[in-house]
């Protein structure tokens, strides 16, 4: 498999980049580290395939911020009913990605976001 395309923070990512994405989504290493429009893309891209989120990582480039709160920070961890294994509909783990990304922009955390994906219906994530 080629290179995974690494985000281009000024442009949006291009459907074949995104498809990439996808594709490292489904193996150990996840896809790049990826800024918030770009998640938010990427998330929006992979539901429309039929995959689900099975794990996030959000970590700050920064290191001079300290973490006020983490609750933004790991999709795939969360409490009972709000996670994969819990569901495995690629529609409720969207909609917990984005209530993540919400508080993560209240909270003025400026992040970088890693993702797992397994399609509907499968427990756990790709390795």
């Amino acid at each position: 498999m080629p290179a995974t395309a690494q985000p281009d923070p000024d442009h949006a990512p291009s459907p074949a980049a995104l498809d990439e994405w996808v594709a490292a989504a489904q193996t150990g290493s996840g896809t790049p580290w990826l800024p918030r429009a770009h998640a938010v893309i990427f998330a929006a891209h992979a539901l429309k395939r039929g995959f689900g989120i099975s794990l996030m990582e959000a970590a700050s480039p920064l290191f001079t911020e300290p973490p006020r709160d983490s609750d933004w920070e790991i999709l795939g961890a969360d409490t009972p009913g709000d996670n994969w294994v819990d569901h495995h509909d690629p529609h409720q783990a969207f909609a917990l990605f984005e209530r993540k990304i919400r508080k993560a922009t209240r909270d003025k955390a400026q992040l970088r976001y890693k993702f797992w994906l397994a399609q509907a219906g499968r427990p756990g994530s790709a390795s």
